[in-house]
């Protein structure tokens, strides 16, 4: 399945795992499962009462937030005959909780934090490896990214990041965007979890809408699309101080079980 799109070869695809609570612990096999698929994360789901616990990982590491994992999650969750009538799923893992409403086969609400940003006066320097027609307008810092506004859509299509150098920062990726109206362009760019550029990313959007949130009509659609070769998109439902109501599409699911010894 892919998140992000209906559209099997668009979007970002996932992988979701339903396990028991054993394997569920045992994290250096959940990461040895993760790099043999080897998509940008792999979400894991153990089922309890109330909730459902999720770890997501990368092919690399251990991801502390993936928005189209949970997505993901929720929608194959809703296929197995136990949550066909369930509409919410709540997602906990150990850094996060997640809220996701799925209103019909191939599209559901993700409820996702709003991070504070720290505006910077100066860009970073040595951050990329090209030389764009117009400016960095301006850039700021969450608690996970970067993020950068592009003066023209043609800069944020070319741009190169220096991935060495932005593995030696402090933060997990690097957000590239440019505005359009109530249109928000951008890419996401994180060496550190395995990938040079993810497909769709769902978390990037707590950085981002703060970031442009002068800068938008809140009273009209806003829609967030994401230039990577795969392409992804995602609208904005509702918004407050502290949470983003997105809705996100799926494309068709494949189900098959595993032996994981």
């Amino acid at each position: 399945m892919s998140i992000f799109s209906n559209n099997l070869l668009s979007g970002n695809p996932a992988a979701v795992i339903l396990l028991d609570e054993k394997t569920f612990e045992n994290e250096p096999l959940l990461k040895k499962i993760s790099a043999r698929i080897n998509l940008s994360e792999t979400s894991f789901v153990l089922c309890e009462e109330n909730h459902f616990k999720i770890k997501w990982f990368s092919p690399l590491q251990k991801v502390d937030f993936c928005g189209h994992g949970t997505l993901a999650s929720a929608f194959v969750l809703k296929q197995n005959d136990k949550y066909k009538d369930t509409n919410h799923f709540c997602f906990k893992s150990e850094s996060i909780s997640l809220d996701v409403e799925t209103v019909s086969s191939n599209n559901a609400n993700i409820d996702l934090p709003v991070y504070s940003l720290n505006f910077h006066s100066d860009s970073i320097n040595n951050l990329f490896d090209n030389k764009f027609s117009g400016e960095i307008l301006r850039n700021a810092d969450s608690q996970l990214d970067l993020i950068f506004e592009f003066s023209n859509i043609e800069d944020l299509r070319s741009v190169k990041i220096n991935e060495e150098f932005l593995m030696s920062l402090d933060v997990r990726g690097l957000i590239a965007s440019f505005i359009n109206n109530n249109r928000i362009y951008f890419r996401y760019f994180c060496p550190k979890l395995g990938f040079i550029e993810d497909p769709a990313t769902g978390s990037a959007l707590s950085t981002i809408y703060p970031f442009y949130f002068d800068s938008i009509d809140i009273n009209n659609e806003i829609e967030f699309i994401q230039l990577s070769k795969r392409g992804g998109a995602s609208n904005l439902i509702y918004a407050d101080f502290d949470i983003l109501k997105i809705r996100a599409a799926s494309s068709p699911i494949y189900i098959q079980n595993i032996i994981i010894d």
